[in-house]
């Protein structure tokens, strides 16, 4: 069952709204990093010293060690790397444990993961930022499919402002994007109803706009020229000229409501005793000694304890946190409650 219309506007009216807060603030360090990379390849020189060099009929060479110290410090990492393991918890889930360790091993040498792992890093040395991606490639295999780690550039990434902590875990939301051809695009996406309308409305338009003067339609075809979050948040997704299209995956965390009670483990048992539903029952009376079973009888729910708790404060001490999904429950445990 497909989303219905509504939802699918919700979902691209929050995206949306997401790009826009995340390319406000986030466009200043993808610069910004940006600016890094050039340092690190050793493009130190101005435009204007190297004009000038130039001019003295002199190279302008990269003095600096920025390369060494990175590589210096990413190989550090590579010696010293983490990797995800699993163990049992008994013997008996040993045997499991070490399949799914051997696949998790597995699935990291198909990936590559490591050599991804190793160039994240090496941009978080460089720059200060590096991201990993993690993905569902269903082309490979086959059809079959294959999960796939990549490094990819911090310009591709948007995040909100608010987040501040490391890897950036107290985020909300972040939006993935990045530019794939239009054929490509089409064969993951096209199966869809309404996707395949908008691609016959994008061929139709790459007609027109490379075989007549129509203004209207070249004017709708415009899209970016180049890489860059601002054209996205004016509305331009698409490029005829090179048969281009802009993606984006965006991951959220929603607000979710949960109805909290304690409920004790002797509720029932207690209600219908002083009910006088049953004439006894069987109760775990915690001791020095450990748990001792005692006989409860009506007239001592009243009864003091040696510290000066009442019986009954006793048996409703043990009262587990209840997670219900709906409030519609609530009156059911809170009726007995009150009587």
């Amino acid at each position: 069952m497909g989303l219905s219309p509504k939802k699918k506007e919700e979902i691209v009216t929050r995206v949306m709204s997401y790009i826009r807060e995340g390319e406000s603030h986030c466009s200043q360090i993808h610069r910004r990093v940006l600016e890094n990379q050039e340092y690190e390849r050793g493009y130190q020189w101005s435009k204007g010293d190297t004009e000038r060099q130039a001019l003295r009929e002199r190279p302008a060479i990269p003095q600096n060690s920025i390369l060494k110290i990175i590589n210096a410090v990413a190989n550090r990492e590579m010696v010293n790397r983490f990797e995800p393991r699993v163990y049992g918890r008994s013997e008996s889930d040993s045997g499991i444990a070490q399949v799914l360790d051997a696949s998790g091993k597995w699935q990291r040498d198909q990936a590559e993961t490591e050599h991804e792992e190793s160039m994240a890093f090496r941009s978080a040395v460089a720059s200060g930022f590096g991201c990993m991606h993690k993905w569902f490639d269903g082309g490979v295999w086959g059809g079959e499919g294959q999960i796939k780690d990549e490094e990819i550039p911090i310009w591709n990434m948007l995040w909100p402002l608010r987040a501040r902590k490391m890897d950036l875990v107290d985020r909300r939301w972040h939006v993935f994007g990045k530019i794939i051809s239009i054929p490509e695009a089409e064969y993951a996406f096209g199966d869809k109803p309404d996707a395949r309308k908008w691609f016959n409305r994008v061929g139709k338009e790459r007609v027109s706009y490379r075989g007549t003067v129509d203004e209207g339609i070249r004017s709708n075809a415009r899209a970016f020229s180049a890489f860059s979050w601002q054209e996205i948040k004016d509305g331009f997704w698409y490029n005829l000229a090179e048969d281009q299209v802009f993606i984006v995956e965006a991951e959220w965390i929603d607000t979710k409501k949960v109805w909290r009670c304690a409920k004790p483990v002797w509720f029932d048992d207690a209600m219908s005793l002083s009910l006088g539903e049953t004439e006894s029952f069987e109760f775990q009376l915690e001791t020095p000694q450990g748990p001792q079973p005692v006989q409860v009888t009506a007239d001592m729910l009243s009864q003091p304890m040696p510290d000066g708790s009442s019986f009954l404060k006793t048996i409703f001490s043990k009262a587990p946190l209840r997670c219900l999904r709906t409030r519609l429950r609530l009156p059911s445990l809170r009726s007995p409650t009150r009587n």
